[in-house]
């Protein structure tokens, strides 16, 4: 799916979702290529403190066109994070390194667990 439709299908996908990306890009840091996501704890969606959380980002080239981000040149990757603490209305920037990144340069995101301070959880249900 070319970058366009991805951002719509993304955003449908993961409107009622508590913690959701609005920035995402592959750039360089000092020690490689990284993926940068500004994830954001949307108010009245999951009312606690979140302190972790995990999911999947897609890459694409300058283009628009699905772009490598694995080693098997597959254009997704995992991604995590145990060391937030984010309010309601916060933004988190998610840093992570990667190590087998062809020209990808865009991104797109969706969280699929989220661990609150409280202990409450919530994840994506297997029917989305």
């Amino acid at each position: 799916m070319p970058l366009a439709r991805a951002r719509q299908a993304m955003r449908d996908f993961t409107q009622s979702d508590p913690l959701a990306m609005t920035v995402g890009a592959i750039g360089n840091g000092d020690n490689g290529a990284e993926l940068h996501l500004v994830l954001e704890h949307r108010k009245g969606k999951l009312p606690c403190a979140i302190n972790s959380y995990s999911g999947i980002a897609y890459g694409f080239d300058a283009w628009g066109r699905p772009a490598a981000l694995n080693q098997k040149g597959e254009n997704y990757v995992a991604f995590s994070s145990s060391q937030v603490q984010l309010k309601e209305g916060d933004k988190e920037m998610h840093s992570s390194p990667l190590k087998h990144v062809d020209t990808a340069s865009l991104a797109v995101a969706q969280v699929d667990q989220v661990t609150c301070a409280s202990g409450e959880r919530w994840a994506r249900s297997a029917r989305n």
